[in-house]
C-alpha cells in the first residue's frame, strides 16, 4: 500500500506539472480501486469525491462515464447513496 501510495504522489506531480487531468483522474480511481478491495471504503469514498470534482472541471463526458462506476461503488460502500443521483 505505501509503495502504490508514493507512485500515486508521482503521479500526482507529473500530471500537475503537464496539466493532464485526464491521467490523474485515472490514476484516481486506481487508487480508489484499491482501498475498496483493502476495506478502507471511507478513504476510497473520499478519493472519489475528489475525482468527480476534477472530472467535473475537465467537462469531457468519456472519462467521466468510464470512471463513473468507481466512485458509485464507492459511495454505495459508505452508504452515501446522495452523491450517486
Amino acid at each position: 500500500v505505501q509503495e502504490s501510495r508514493s507512485r500515486f504522489a508521482q503521479l500526482q506531480e507529473l500530471c500537475t506539472v503537464a496539466g493532464d487531468k485526464v491521467s490523474l483522474a485515472i490514476g484516481m480511481a486506481a487508487v480508489a480501486t484499491e482501498a475498496m478491495y483493502s476495506g478502507r471504503a471511507r478513504a476510497a469514498a473520499h478519493l472519489s469525491s475528489q475525482q468527480v470534482a476534477l472530472l467535473e472541471v475537465i467537462d469531457d463526458p468519456t472519462p467521466t462515464m468510464g470512471l463513473a462506476s468507481v466512485a458509485f461503488c464507492s459511495w454505495l460502500g459508505v452508504c452515501e447513496f446522495d452523491k450517486i443521483a
